[in-house]
């Protein structure tokens, strides 16, 4: 009688529990309005150097986009920037004969141009001084590169009364009219993971968040691959490790074109004009970053045509919230493998975006998106070719050869792109990192030291506790990696193979626990990717949703400063320690 008493007040006990954690879900279409008022300004000075996204609106075209502010120290004066879509350009041909005009020059970190190439136009607008890169002079396409055109960057006092007015004045002596500040946002829609509101945005176009599990079943990954001249692990491993902290405490990957734009390019970097054509900035590519679905490409950790032997790079794996992105393409090799050269090497990818629309195929000069359907019908299909390949498979040979939606591609499956606009954040964004062997304790304390007591939820990024963070290969080779990755995504749906791939590394041996890896790899090689869809996987994907629904409440409250933060990230420790401790609601 009293273990019946015990079991029913541990049913009730679990019960509370659960009700209690699933009262609450972040409201994606919630309407902020938007206030660029001196709390905002005050912001940008306190942080210079870092930007806030501002957003604007054309209705009548029904297109909104973000263009970015911040505090340039040096000139003690605010910086306006971004890009105004070709639709809402109203550029006039006549005030154009009156104005400055030039080549555009974007300034590497030495103050340099890094070249001059395209139209622009110099103009005083109030007391701003703006450059623009018209899409069209005199109805005719601007011979820019793709990433500059349509690109506006003013500046001015930070003493300017009524900044709002100004904004507004600078937006419609470029675009039409009906080109303004929006007065509302869905920021959640464009902050889902994020605790504060600098860096670049994404517009994430999930339903809801639960839907994010279930657009793939691997997570994006990101193969850092630095420091290819030292040959000597130990040397490479703390370069490697410290490069990596650098970038992470920077937040944010950024683009090519980003971090042209905010003038991060070294001054030894220069452009070879002679392969223009062959390059990302030639080809309209170097405003994406490149991500990859799978174990991760097969870029080499040492020089060109030199033996295999360095100690591979850390692979950098992110949420599949990235698949929500709505400014993200999916390609399923590396983008040098189309023939054609130029922006119509650009127009080859676009060309496979609309591979799953029922719209009119149409051409553009700026990246097309995928949309749902596509992205979904295409990640599906790279996951089955991967299985396919053999998740394992390190093979030196980067041009195999494939097919795909019955068409034929040179490259390798391995080399897939997931194309992502402006920039990622790595302390939002990034769950796990697979590092080399015996050096998951150097990457703890190094974090420990980054980030211990810098805010109330420094333990964890993207919702993962900073111990489970780091995931060490068996190793130090692409295979070791390789292994890595498909046992961090075992233990989310056959936890016990896992275990028997752990039991051997636990036996120190690295040649047994291949043997186990190379059988389920020839495993899934016979089943595809349906081999990962278990009823457990499922059940890992209703409480990493919930526990995704829990943690991005917290953050809204983060960056609402509200009082019920507290709460609500106790909320959220509560569920995470329920789920390692078998007790799961």
């Amino acid at each position: 009688m009293q273990n019946f008493i015990k079991v029913r007040l541990v049913f009730v006990l679990v019960l509370f529990l659960a009700i209690g954690l699933c009262g609450e879900s972040i409201d994606l279409d919630r309407q902020f309005t938007q206030k660029l008022d001196e709390a905002f300004f005050r912001s940008l000075i306190d942080n210079p150097g870092k930007e806030r996204a501002v957003f604007l609106h054309n209705r009548p075209e029904k297109v909104d986009f973000a263009a970015y502010l911040r505090f340039d120290q040096a000139e003690n004066r605010f910086v306006f920037r971004g890009n105004l879509p070709e639709v809402c350009e109203a550029f006039s041909e006549k005030a154009s004969l009156r104005l400055d005009k030039t080549l555009f020059a974007p300034q590497k970190k030495n103050d340099e141009p890094l070249y001059q190439y395209g139209t622009a136009f110099r103009l005083n607008i109030g007391q701003a001084e703006l450059v623009y890169v018209p899409h069209f002079i005199k109805e005719k396409p601007n011979q820019a590169f793709i990433s500059d055109l349509g690109y506006f960057e003013a500046s001015f006092s930070t003493t300017v009364p009524r900044p709002q007015k100004l904004l507004n004045q600078i937006l419609q002596s470029i675009g039409s009219e009906k080109t303004a500040l929006a007065k509302a946002v869905a920021l959640n829609r464009y902050y889902l993971f994020r605790d504060s509101y600098f860096g670049p945005v994404h517009f994430f176009t999930p339903a809801s968040i639960a839907k994010i599990s279930q657009l793939a079943h691997f997570w994006p990954l990101h193969k850092f691959t630095m420091n290819k001249h030292v040959s000597d692990h130990d040397k490479k491993e703390k370069l490697d490790r410290d490069m990596l902290f650098e970038i992470l405490d920077e937040d944010f990957l950024l683009s090519q074109d980003q971090r042209l734009k905010l003038k991060m390019v070294p001054r030894q970097v220069k452009l070879n004009w002679s392969r223009i054509d062959q390059t990302d900035i030639g080809s309209g590519q170097n405003g994406v970053i490149f991500l990859s679905a799978g174990p991760g490409i097969n870029y080499f950790d040492d020089p060109w045509r030199a033996p295999r032997k360095n100690l591979p790079g850390p692979r950098l794996i992110f949420s599949k919230g990235v698949y929500g992105f709505k400014r993200l393409q999916l390609f399923p090799t590396f983008s040098i493998e189309p023939e054609q050269a130029g922006e119509a090497r650009l127009q080859a990818i676009n060309d496979f975006q609309q591979i799953a629309s029922s719209a009119p195929k149409h051409k553009s000069r700026q990246p097309l998106w995928a949309s749902q359907q596509a992205r979904h019908k295409i990640t599906g299909q790279i996951e089955e070719k991967l299985c396919e390949y053999n998740l394992l498979h390190d093979s030196e040979d980067l041009r195999p050869g494939f097919r795909l939606f019955d068409r034929d591609f040179k490259g390798n499956i391995v080399n897939n792109e997931i194309r992502v606009a402006d920039g990622i954040s790595l302390r939002s964004m990034l769950c796990g990192m697979i590092v080399p062997p015996g050096t998951s304790h150097k990457y703890i304390n190094a974090y420990i030291q980054a980030y211990r007591n810098t805010g109330l939820h420094w333990q964890y990024n993207c919702a993962t506790g900073f111990k489970d963070l780091f995931i060490e290969a068996n190793e130090p080779t692409d295979k070791g990696f390789r292994i890595a990755w498909l046992k961090w995504h075992l233990n989310k749906t056959h936890p016990g193979l896992a275990r028997i791939l752990d039991l051997a590394a636990k036996a120190k041996s690295p040649a047994l626990e291949s043997i186990f890896a190379e059988k389920i790899a020839r495993m899934i090689q016979k089943e595809g990717k349906s081999f990962f869809a278990t009823v457990y996987a499922k059940h890992r994907a209703r409480l990493d949703s919930r526990k995704l629904e829990l943690w991005c409440d917290y953050l809204e409250a983060c960056r609402l400063n509200s009082p019920d933060k507290i709460r609500k990230y106790a909320t959220f420790v509560t569920f995470i320690n329920s789920i390692e401790s078998g007790k799961q609601p």
